[in-house]
């Protein structure tokens, strides 16, 4: 990583930390520091970042001081796949927590990739993924397809849409 300059970590997650440098831009880590990849998506002349902000109400928002002002930059949560052998299903987790008690502890699943990417709010070229939950079963369906959730709406009573889960980009 380059000469680091400022940095933030998050609330939320200890292990999520930012550092904006005086000649790359902004890193992320959400290991720890194990690993770090830059995340300068929004920014003019991401070269020299002053100072790093997350804001306190939504952790995926990170502002980024720059010599050429100040930038909104939205993080969004990697969604990853799972494939399980036994039951030929895959299964999906949001975090690097997560990620790492299904890979040390759950030896029937196989981690596939990134899926997608989630985030809180509209943003651009983002979908909504719509949440139903089963009255009979007590489960939850998603779906990002409005025509699937318009044909559960009217031909499964006995799932109600809860609304917009997320918001998906990459799918």
């Amino acid at each position: 990583m380059n000469k680091k300059y400022t940095s933030a970590i998050d609330a939320a997650n200890d292990q999520v930390l930012y550092a904006g440098t005086l000649d790359g831009g902004v890193f992320k880590t959400t290991n720890g520091g194990a690993s770090w990849n830059a995340v300068n998506t929004g920014i003019t002349n991401a070269n020299s970042v002053y100072a790093l902000a997350i804001d306190p109400t939504n952790s995926q928002i990170l502002y980024a001081g720059t010599g050429n002002g100040i930038f909104e930059l939205v993080q969004p949560e990697q969604v990853y796949r799972f494939y399980n052998a036994q039951t030929s299903d895959h299964f999906y987790r949001i975090n690097d927590v997560e990620k790492n008690f299904v890979l040390t502890s759950l030896p029937q699943y196989y981690f596939e990739s990134i899926a997608y990417y989630a985030y809180d709010s509209q943003q651009d070229e983002t979908s909504p993924v719509y949440r139903f939950y089963n009255t009979q079963t007590g489960g939850f369906f998603y779906t990002i397809s409005e025509n699937e959730k318009n044909y559960v709406l009217q031909n499964y009573p006995q799932y109600q849409l809860n609304g917009i889960a997320f918001y998906a980009y990459g799918m």
